[in-house]
């Protein structure tokens, strides 16, 4: 199975403390006869909003890795017990067979290597991106269907129009996309909210240092 891994470590971690996490999960992958297939390294990161009301913000290491389904239980458990990590948070991209395409479609404004957005792609084939979501929801259509894309935790312009000025998600009879994709949605700004690059009370994002 295919996975993806954030780190979220103490700003102040310098290159020991953060090659001792890397370190971590190479040895666990390694275990469990896996691959690393991703490691992105994308810096201090300001939190849309504080976490635990006072960590302001977090050095982000991104993984995608393949491996068994012991894997994650010793990840968790080794990474439980490293001193200088915030949160971190392992979701299960797909199978085996896809890691190739897991690998050629990971995009996120917040790295320096695989900087980019799903706006890319819809800028392409429409230059008023602002206007091409209010139109399909005058329309009843669906703007992810449309574009053939994925809300995505990494990536916060394929969510952020969704939530309000106070935070609020818009429900699908608003936003005129389908359930399938209200339902990704929700669970793409729910793990960016517990990771800090979006906020519970708003609509901001998290920035770069």
């Amino acid at each position: 199975m295919i996975y993806e891994l954030v780190i979220v470590a103490h700003p102040d971690s310098g290159e020991e403390k953060l090659s001792s996490f890397k370190a971590v999960v190479e040895d666990v992958v390694k275990l469990a006869k896996g691959d690393i297939a991703v490691q992105d390294d994308w810096g201090n990161i300001n939190f849309a909003q504080s976490m635990d009301g006072s960590v302001g913000r977090g050095h982000f290491l991104y993984f995608i890795y393949k491996g068994g389904n012991t894997v994650n239980e010793e990840m968790v458990r080794r990474l439980g017990i490293s001193e200088g990590i915030v949160r971190h948070m392992i979701t299960k991209l797909g199978v085996d067979e896809k890691l190739n395409e897991f690998v050629k479609k990971y995009r996120t404004p917040f790295s320096k290597k695989y900087a980019g957005t799903v706006l890319d792609i819809v800028e392409a084939e429409d230059n008023d991106t602002s206007g091409s979501k209010k139109r399909f929801v005058k329309n009843r259509g669906c703007w992810f269907s449309r574009y053939e894309i994925a809300p995505d935790w990494k990536d916060p312009a394929s969510y952020t129009w969704l939530l309000n000025e106070f935070g609020k998600i818009s429900p699908s009879r608003i936003s005129g996309i389908t359930r399938q994709n209200q339902t990704k949605a929700v669970a793409a700004i729910k793990r960016a909210r517990q990771l800090g690059l979006v906020s519970y009370v708003n609509n901001e994002i998290a920035r770069q240092q």
